[in-house]
């Protein structure tokens, strides 16, 4: 089968971005990746609807535009989820099923998507993933941008995500971009959940990811958090979409995957039942419950700050307060007046008990070399060389 032409540029690539990172232009493959026409490897990347052994490269190039939006109940769902979404949002696209099916019903809902892939180069089958995606979206005319990392990290994910993410940030800040789209799903909200619970987690961290926050002055929205995968997974093979399998994403090299793999599996079982969608539940209600609990704490910390020394808190007015608030006050003044250093729940309980104590005046160190101290019934905090 003969080449394809190179693409045309659809895009500009982003100016701007972090020094660590090397942007690649955008929308041509040539220029998104390395090597010039490589073979997407079978194991790596796979349609929906095809058995794993037919030629990628060859699927690649006849695949179908894209069809009519599906009108069934589950695809209807995906989509209407989709109606808060303002046009010209940044996709972040890894080229996984969700990811590709996210851009995918985003540019059929005629909401003209930017495509933003991040190459973190672990292993040389990504600039084969590059390409394809270059590729994928140029017969579509969606804009594409990608970038690479210049300090490949390999296995060490949460690097791999940070500098993921200040790329996209940084991307869509550069093209003014109204937000950016991640896609998650309930199946992830399910297994952060978990994660969180087996690490050790408060009732802020049971909230599980945010479907909308705000990070660096970029609106960052996950539109399918309540959808569960197996949605996702028909649209994609309704669309006959052909997306990536990451091999790193092994269920015996992470938490995250050990959950996906074995607990979730086993909790159903146990359960009779599958228990994502009833555990996505319980976030969005523990982030529903923390949000008015933020915004009560917010009003308390105003109360219980000394007025003629703000930096002081009234150790009193604090332990007049319920258990729960009495927490989040002393967490958010800690957040406001020592940013910058974590605050275990270990070392928050030994703040609280110092504050509520009748004992004479004590201290405890924090992280960062700072110490807290309670003084005439006022909690403080000192700076290291003060």
């Amino acid at each position: 089968m003969a080449k394809p032409k190179p693409p045309q540029k659809t895009a500009a690539s982003p100016s701007g971005a972090n020094s660590d990172l090397r942007p690649a232009n955008t929308a041509n493959a040539a220029d998104a990746v390395r090597s010039a026409q490589p073979t997407l490897n079978d194991k790596t990347c796979r349609s929906a609807t095809s058995p794993a052994n037919n030629p990628p490269r060859a699927a690649a190039q006849s695949a179908r535009p894209p069809r009519p939006a599906a009108t069934t109940a589950d695809h209807t769902a995906l989509l209407d989820a989709l109606a808060t979404v303002p046009r010209g949002s940044l996709v972040a696209l890894s080229g996984g099923c969700d990811s590709l099916s996210l851009l995918h019903a985003c540019h059929s809902a005629g909401l003209a998507p930017i495509a933003a892939h991040y190459n973190h180069r672990w292993q040389a089958a990504e600039d084969d993933w590059a390409e394809h995606l270059s590729n994928w979206c140029r017969r579509r005319g969606i804009p594409f941008h990608s970038a690479a990392s210049v300090a490949p990290r390999p296995g060490n994910e949460t690097a791999a995500r940070d500098e993921r993410y200040r790329w996209l940030l940084a991307l869509a800040k550069n093209i003014h971009a109204p937000a950016l789209l991640t896609a998650h799903h309930a199946d992830d909200q399910a297994e952060t959940l978990l994660m969180r619970l087996l690490r050790g987690t408060g009732p802020a961290g049971l909230g599980g990811i945010p479907p909308r926050t705000e990070r660096d002055g970029v609106l960052l929205l996950r539109p399918w958090l309540h959808i569960p995968r197996e949605q996702i997974a028909a649209y994609a093979k309704a669309h006959r979409l052909r997306f990536i399998d990451d091999p790193f994403n092994d269920p015996r090299k992470s938490l995250r995957g050990k959950i996906r793999a074995r607990l979730l599996p086993l909790m159903g079982k146990l359960a009779g039942r599958d228990i994502t969608t009833h555990l996505a539940r319980l976030a969005r209600h523990c982030a529903d419950d923390n949000a008015l609990l933020e915004e009560l704490a917010a009003t308390a910390l105003r109360e219980c700050r000394d007025r003629s020394r703000p930096d002081r808190l009234h150790a009193r007015r604090l332990a007049t307060l319920a258990p729960a608030l009495r927490r989040r006050v002393l967490a958010a003044w800690l957040a406001q007046d020592y940013p910058g250093h974590h605050i275990s729940e270990e070392l928050l309980d030994g703040i609280l008990a110092l504050a509520t104590s009748t004992r004479p005046p004590a201290r405890l160190n924090l992280p960062g070399g700072g110490r807290l101290c309670r003084r005439q019934a006022r909690l403080l905090i000192e700076l290291s060389g003060q």
